[in-house]
């Protein structure tokens, strides 16, 4: 006999299988679409972006991956580490049309970019002038004394130098083409995301920062002005109800008239058991006697 589920259905599995059958129906059943699966739905790229910026963006990966190659030449190995996180970055983004760009990861993608960039103009500017190679080798040695001479020899070269060979050039040529580079891929992020914003107040009509300040304003002044009639209104009729037995029954018209001339929050403060409070209460006795 087979242990499937249509030997199940018919009744001529042994009971161990039909308790498989019947947990293989049950995870089956419980596989179905959750409705918040509609919130992760990606924002659409906008139509200036896929048409025009999408060039751009394949030219910025152009030359990130030539800024690579350079830089596993010039022996730049921390560089181009950097640099080949940030091409494929840029080309995971620009894939398929921009299928997976989105306002969050060009922001990640500026900012990185804008690190880079400040960084690496501050070292240009220190090598523009001339490059400083420093060398140091020991002269003497004395092992009696156990003391050495040291020679410390600074050479400084211009930021081109043919005599200093293939290595050195290549390196000022990537330190001088970084800055460019990501200073690029800077403008790009922050011009697609700026038409991700543009797209934004194309559908819905409004800026999404003051999006955000009606959405709060609506909520909390909503929150805040039920809250406060909420509160007037217990605290009054907590008030009212206060100062009706202190009236008694005798005083029923005067009762009446300090309940419904009540308001919150105004008056002075009293103490239980003051004179005030007792007299009140032997004027509502006799007002009962």
């Amino acid at each position: 006999q087979s242990d499937g589920p249509a030997c199940w259905q018919r009744g001529c599995a042994p009971a161990r299988s039909s308790l498989a059958c019947l947990a293989t129906k049950t995870r089956r059943a419980m596989v179905f679409p959750m409705p918040g699966d509609a919130l992760l739905e990606q924002e659409p790229v906008p139509s200036i972006v896929r048409e025009v910026y999408v060039i751009w963006w394949w030219v910025l990966f152009v030359l990130l991956i030539g800024l690579f190659t350079l830089q596993i030449f010039a022996e730049y190995m921390f560089a181009a580490i950097y640099t080949g996180i940030i091409a494929y970055i840029v080309w995971f983004l620009v894939r398929d049309s921009c299928k997976d760009m989105n306002p969050m990861c060009l922001q990640f993608l500026g900012f990185f970019c804008l690190t880079m960039f400040v960084f690496d103009t501050a070292l240009l500017c220190t090598m523009i002038s001339g490059r400083r190679e420093q060398t140091t080798e020991r002269t003497h040695f004395d092992p009696v004394k156990g003391e050495s001479t040291f020679r410390v020899k600074i050479t400084t070269r211009p930021f081109f130098d043919e005599s200093a060979g293939p290595v050195y050039n290549l390196q000022s040529l990537s330190r001088a083409t970084s800055p460019l580079i990501f200073l690029i891929a800077v403008i790009l992020s922050y011009k697609s995301y700026a038409a991700y914003e543009q797209e934004f107040v194309g559908r819905f009509g409004m800026d999404p920062n003051e999006a955000a300040q009606a959405e709060g304003a609506r909520i909390f002044g909503a929150g805040a002005g039920a809250g406060g009639g909420a509160a007037g209104g217990v605290y009054g009729a907590a008030g009212a109800g206060a100062r009706r037995p202190a009236g008694g029954r005798g005083g029923g018209g005067q009762g009446q008239a300090r309940g419904a001339s009540f308001s919150p929050f105004v008056g002075q403060g009293q103490r239980l058991g003051s004179d005030n409070a007792g007299g009140g209460s032997g004027g509502g006795g006799g007002g009962g006697a």
